[in-house]
């Protein structure tokens, strides 16, 4: 089989014979759409830790303990796992390191981190206040 083009016309040679062919246009698949971000409108806040917090003087104690169960209840309906980085806390590494040391030592909080370098995963320690979340 021979493709011939003559005079803009394409032309296909079977057995000897000329064959006009008509090129069909393959429209291209429809793109996907990409995934929406899932944003909680809100989060339920565990009467633990509002009496918990209440110890703490540190506003970005605060805001790291909500940070903590937005992102709980994010991985609740995602999987995965809390993963404290700048990009998720927007916290100087100062500033986040010593909230997090405070939430550990308020029991709140359990660190857990791989190597030297990456941002600390934690997971919430208190069963009773677990529950409540869920």
């Amino acid at each position: 089989m021979r493709r011939v083009v003559e005079e803009g016309r394409h032309y296909v040679i079977r057995q000897g014979k000329r064959i006009e062919v008509e090129p069909v246009e393959i429209p291209e698949p429809p793109k996907q759409k990409a995934r929406k971000v899932f944003k909680p409108e809100w989060v339920k806040l565990p009467l633990g830790w509002i009496e918990v917090l209440r110890q703490t003087r540190s506003a970005a104690t605060l805001q790291l303990a909500h940070v903590i169960l937005l992102e709980e209840f994010k991985r609740q309906h995602t999987g995965g796992e809390i993963v404290l980085s700048s990009a998720t806390t927007r916290m100087s590494i100062n500033t986040r390191i010593r909230a997090t040391r405070e939430l550990v030592g308020l029991g709140l909080i359990k660190l857990h981190r791989s190597n030297g370098n990456q941002a600390y995963r934690v997971s919430i320690t208190s069963s009773i206040i677990k529950n409540k979340i869920e």
